[in-house]
């Protein structure tokens, strides 16, 4: 997080008056440093740790605690860790008692260490977290490209759990690159004696049908 020197000057001035300290303790002191935040884990080889490199610069006091707060009790989450609530929402399905909001983060996530994530209650709509520029996009992937999905989500071929391994397609899917070019010969009429042929290039799609276990060249 870039800050300006004018924000550093409110951060300081706000730590001083609260008696916050980057500094050794002494005796008598309300300093506060990354050992005495016991609130929120934040000293040295913590997910949090204070001057950590992030993606966005260095995490200090203000990547938490804005400098227009009145006190250093407030604080918010999600000015980091942004993620839009539609995605977020989808995120804890499965957890009780959940709510979005800017400090709610710290009820499950109070070490600040990742929690496993399972994709219970997810079974559809997976495009809108793993799809190309997304915020979990699974692809591109290299050396990969995926044939058209005509519209159909994820799910309609994998498993919620795994980008391996589709167990289906949907109906009249195909891939191009297994597409077979042919000629075709059609026949012109004199009557009812067949004159000549004529050559129709043609490309026949390899089309699947998962939706039956039957094959259709199948005699």
């Amino acid at each position: 997080m870039r800050i300006s020197s004018l924000h550093w000057v409110a951060v300081l001035a706000l730590a001083a008056a609260l008696g916050c300290s980057n500094g050794p303790v002494g005796p008598g002191t309300k300093g506060i440093t990354p050992e005495r935040h016991t609130w929120f884990p934040i000293t040295a080889g913590s997910s949090h740790e204070l001057g950590r490199a992030a993606l966005d610069g260095p995490i200090t006091c203000e990547s938490c605690h804005a400098s227009t707060n009145s006190d250093f009790k407030q604080f918010s989450c999600t000015a980091c860790h942004e993620h839009p609530q539609d995605v977020t929402d989808r995120l804890h399905l499965a957890v009780t008692a959940y709510e979005y909001g800017p400090q709610t983060c710290l009820t499950c996530h109070s070490s600040g260490e990742r929690i496993a994530f399972t994709h219970s209650g997810i079974t559809s709509m997976c495009a809108s977290c793993h799809d190309v520029g997304t915020l979990f996009a699974a692809l591109p992937k290299t050396g990969f490209t995926h044939p058209d999905m005509r519209g159909s989500d994820c799910a309609s071929c994998h498993v919620t759990t795994t980008w391996q391994g589709a167990s289906d397609a949907p109906l009249d899917a195909h891939d191009p690159a297994n597409d077979i070019s042919l000629d075709g010969l059609v026949p012109v009429w004199s009557g009812t004696t067949m004159a000549a042929l004529n050559v129709n290039s043609q490309v026949l799609q390899m089309r699947m049908n998962h939706a039956t276990p039957s094959s259709p060249l199948r005699r």
